[in-house]
């Protein structure tokens, strides 16, 4: 189809060193064009925009009990998708509420208008890796994916 929707961008940062998730990021998109042209720009956007977008925390709800220590706020890299699948409505909520477009360019009258995302938005959920240095790379490419191994070997080794 070719029109235009309100689509997402997700990222799940996670920490190399514990291949724990504990923030999360999204961004909306108001694109044009048939699915397939929408998905490669999300899928190109999600090599890069995550850098200008804020991290939000996971919710403590996720609770994960490691031995006798029980971490709050924090999920499994091996859980990430079944997570986001299992709670796409928290993580559109969230996302709702900064789709507030206020003004109008007739009138001085100010307005808010609040945007809805369609029930099952199209979206790409990107995992982004992050080294105890900061660096981050999303697990997008052949590159990024060696490094991320080379950052596993090199950090389990200190």
């Amino acid at each position: 189809m070719n029109t235009q929707e309100i689509v997402v961008n997700l990222w799940f940062i996670v920490d190399i060193g514990t291949n724990l998730c504990y923030t999360w990021s999204i961004k909306p998109y108001a694109l044009f064009g048939t699915d397939d042209q929408k998905l490669k720009i999300l899928q190109v956007l999600a090599q890069s925009d995550y850098i200008t977008v804020p991290q939000r925390k996971l919710p403590s709800n996720y609770v994960l009990v490691v031995g006798n220590e029980k971490l709050t706020g924090v999920v499994e890299a091996s859980q990430i998708q079944n997570v986001f699948e299992g709670n796409v409505d928290y993580f559109i909520t969230e996302i709702e509420k900064d789709l507030v477009i206020s003004g109008n360019a007739f009138s001085n009258v100010m307005q808010k208008i609040e945007l809805k995302l369609p029930n099952n938005p199209m979206h790409v959920s990107t995992i982004i890796a992050q080294n105890d240095k900061g660096e981050t790379r999303p697990l997008t490419s052949e590159a990024n994916k060696k490094w991320y191994e080379d950052e596993c070997l090199r950090m389990s080794a200190l």
